[in-house]
């Protein structure tokens, strides 16, 4: 999967893709209505130079914090309810409903984002697996895995830069609590889930099939050949990595810090061995080559990043 190339969002076209309405200070900023848009924040105390402000409180709430936001340095902002007046130099976009916009900039994100998009359980160490999978990442990469557990918590992760490969978002997909929801907003080409027992990998097979369809009907065209395999199920316990078309692969230790699977060498430890077998899963399922991601994740062997299970 090839991505395309970052490019410089102006405050009006941000405006015409959430159907808002710009407002510009009496003195417009340098740019105008092509004036790029900064680094989202959604409470003032995010908010620094250059910074774009959402406001995702209520209209009362918002209109009140805009003023402390542009204090603050922002040169832009996102605000509903009723009409405001950006300072000099700054942009204003109103909107009917803060949270609706926010969607539909993820949206349009989503669709032209062409590297692969991984709904990662909680307990599978988000963080480690999207850096062993892409050669670089993003600054803000750590801002962008804040885990997600509500519809604003997703369409915040879809808005901030994604890696160039692979953008691994964690999701609180124990329980499947709002998971139709933030699935249909993040459009995921795969799910991967922490399964250690057969109940836990049936309820996951059975929300897999469920999104066999939306999965391959996303705007870009390249992830349809992932709707049958839009499920890893890593099991730890049994040394497994199972696919949704019912595809099975056990690990096999054949050091005391390597195993092997399918042929591959996993360079690591019992205590990696989540992340060995979840970035192994993904990479099998998107067709990315496993050699580059064995060499990182030798690098990390020292790193302990056993996922924490909770109830």
């Amino acid at each position: 999967m090839t991505p395309s190339p970052m490019t410089v969002l102006g405050c009006g076209e941000l405006a015409d893709i959430v159907a808002g309405r710009l407002r510009l200070g009496s003195m417009p900023p340098l740019g105008g209505r092509w004036e790029p848009v900064g680094a989202l924040a959604t409470a003032c105390e995010e908010v620094r130079a250059g910074s774009l402000f959402w406001a995702l409180e209520s209209a009362g709430q918002g209109a009140h914090r805009l003023e402390e936001a542009f204090i603050r340095g922002a040169t832009g902002a996102v605000l509903a309810g009723r009409p405001a007046t950006p300072f000099d130099g700054a942009f204003l976009i109103e909107v009917d409903d803060a949270t609706e916009a926010l969607c539909r900039w993820a949206r349009s994100r989503r669709t032209s984002y062409e590297g692969a998009v991984v709904l990662c359980d909680r307990q599978l160490p988000a963080c480690a697996i999207q850096a062993m999978l892409n050669d670089e990442l993003p600054a803000d990469s750590a801002d962008q895995l804040a885990e997600i557990r509500i519809i604003e918590d997703a369409a915040l992760s879809l808005v901030r830069k994604f890696p160039s490969q692979v953008a691994v978002l964690p999701a609180a997909v124990d329980g499947f609590r709002n998971f139709d929801e933030i699935s249909d907003l993040c459009c995921p080409d795969l799910v991967c889930i922490y399964a250690l027992s057969d109940d836990e990998e049936a309820s996951g097979t059975t929300r897999a099939g469920r999104r066999d369809q939306a999965t391959g009907s996303c705007e870009p065209g390249d992830m349809s050949p992932l709707a049958a395999d839009n499920l890893v199920l890593v099991n730890p316990r049994r040394k497994e990595v199972r696919l949704s078309n019912n595809r099975t692969w056990g690990a096999r230790q054949i050091g005391s810090e390597s195993f092997e699977l399918d042929g591959d060498v996993l360079p690591i430890g019992e205590a990696q061995l989540p992340l060995g077998l979840a970035c192994w899963g993904i990479a099998k399922a998107t067709g990315m080559p496993f050699d580059s991601i064995a060499d990182r994740l030798q690098g990390c062997r020292a790193q302990r990043v056993t996922p924490l299970k909770t109830t």
